[in-house]
């Protein structure tokens, strides 16, 4: 795998094509994110490091106010008086165990879904939305210390760093606002990267899927509306999706092969779809 060029993350970039990236140069330099026994540093510290060194600019600026300078990592939605030492041991208590240690989106919840265990998830692919994690400096404070505070666990991993950056970084975030407030339209997207687009926000969100639905038609222009509604707007939003994106893909093959203007038809789509990207040439 050698040859792989460092990734470098910049203010627009696509935050899951740069991870992508990442994940493939860590394993080329044979750095673990999981790891937490070798070293030290072990693979995890040596993760982090090398996250932070692929931000420039403004994306170190944000890194380094959120992660760099925060010590600890606080369950903002996990109280301290749970009896068990550390989250290994919360992973294991019920609902009804947890109680009212569980606060908003936490409430009600198991302790596997408010903590999740390396064993269901990999470092990649943490979920930290139903206890509420967030970087702190505020000092570590045990599940035990039945002291009526929040948990708050020593340091910041690099699994945590990465769930923040997908879920908060300021981009993200302004999606989350565009979703919520009804303000993305399909524009020049083609109907499969509208439905990714809503399904890969409305999921951090924890939208159910009739919400989903709901801003998925809103987006839609009213032609594409109408073609929903002759279709059925009962089936399930992926088989909608599905069968709006094979009526745009013959729309487009139709609109290339008789050079005739169609109003379902972005030129976007329509090249990118059935245009090649240009090659760059040597440098």
């Amino acid at each position: 795998m050698a040859g792989i060029p460092h990734p470098y993350f910049d203010w627009d970039d696509s935050i899951p094509d740069f991870l992508a990236q990442l994940r493939l140069n860590l394993q080329n330099q044979g750095i673990d994110p999981n790891d937490n026994v070798a070293g030290p540093p072990t693979g995890r510290d040596n993760a982090i490091g090398h996250l932070r060194a692929c931000m420039r600019g403004r994306t170190l600026e944000w890194f380094d106010d959120e992660i760099t300078t925060k010590q600890n990592w606080e369950l903002t939605n996990l109280l301290d008086n749970t009896g068990q030492a550390n989250l290994v041991a919360v992973n294991g208590r019920t609902a009804v165990q947890i109680g009212a240690n569980a606060l908003n989106e936490a409430v009600g919840q198991p302790g596997n879904a408010i903590v999740k265990l390396k064993a269901v998830e990999d470092a990649w692919n943490e979920d930290w939305r139903i206890a509420g994690g967030c970087p702190t400096n505020a000092p570590v404070n045990a599940p035990n210390a039945n002291a009526g505070n929040t948990v708050v666990v020593a340091g910041i991993r690099f699994g945590q760093a990465v769930w923040w950056l997908k879920t908060h970084f300021p981009i993200v975030e302004e999606e989350l606002r565009d979703l919520m407030y009804g303000t993305i339209r399909k524009r020049d997207m083609t109907i499969d990267e509208l439905y990714r687009k809503i399904l890969r926000i409305g999921r951090r969100a924890n939208y159910r899927p009739e919400e989903l639905r709901r801003k998925f038609l809103n987006a839609l222009p009213l032609p594409w509306l109408e073609k929903a509604e002759d279709i059925g707007e009962h089936l399930p939003l992926d088989e909608l999706a599905k069968k709006l994106y094979e009526i745009e893909l013959r729309r487009i093959a139709r609109h290339k092969r008789d050079r005739l203007p169609d109003p379902l038809v972005s030129n976007r789509a329509s090249q990118e779809i059935y245009e090649p990207s240009p090659v760059s040439a040597p440098q």
